[in-house]
């Protein structure tokens, strides 16, 4: 798994649900040569936003991440573009969620449930998942990539262990497949999206 994939898989909902968002609170404004102004964040800020989000990167990770933003600007600079960031961190991965108009109340309701487990764990969910995801090459629009699994029973099991839905819902079991040809194939990637989505709506729910 790379890098960037080992830090998304297990950022902790529970400290961050919008990556880029924290990023953005400790963006500042730098000025390129042609007096552009642009928002930057400082490297070593954002290795210590990682280091504190992610349980399974070894110092040598994060050494190995700091050369590759600084990398970004030919060493030359100790900070990186927010868009730069933006763009290597994926923010705009929209397209998971489409579907996510035909899920009912009892799929909004199991999200709900696992992200109190995991406030009330403290917990993520590369944890709640652990042994269960394993990874698959699968071809999609004629590329071939390697991508992260869970089968349907195993998911389910996972969801009434920890009380949030005692029971297949055939909503969710559509949004999560990784096709129509295989139902019973949930991708991980699809559920952590949808579980992100959920969870900001209810923080923001929460402010208002």
């Amino acid at each position: 798994m790379c890098i960037r994939d080992r830090i998304i898989r297990n950022c902790l909902i529970k400290d961050t649900i919008d990556l880029l968002g924290t990023l953005e609170g400790k963006a500042m404004m730098a000025k390129s040569e042609d007096g552009k102004e642009y928002k930057v964040v400082l490297i070593d800020d954002l290795i210590s936003l990682l280091s504190s989000l992610t349980k399974s990167l070894s110092p040598n990770h994060l050494v190995e991440l700091k050369n590759l933003f600084r990398s970004f600007t030919n060493h030359r600079e100790d900070f990186v573009l927010l868009q730069t960031l933006a763009e290597l961190f994926g923010s705009a991965d929209e397209e998971l969620l489409e579907g996510i108009e035909e899920l009912g109340n009892d799929a909004f309701a199991a999200v709900a449930g696992v992200l109190n487990y995991l406030e009330e764990s403290s917990g993520s969910l590369a944890e709640l998942l652990d042994g269960a995801v394993y990874q698959q090459e699968v071809s999609i629009d004629g590329e071939t990539v390697t991508v992260d699994l869970v089968d349907a029973k195993q998911f389910y099991a996972i969801l009434k262990k920890i009380g949030a839905l005692n029971r297949e819902d055939k909503d969710l079991s559509n949004f999560l497949c990784l096709d129509k040809k295989y139902p019973n194939v949930f991708l991980v990637k699809k559920f952590m999206k949808l579980v992100e989505h959920i969870a900001l709506a209810l923080e923001q729910q929460e402010e208002k």
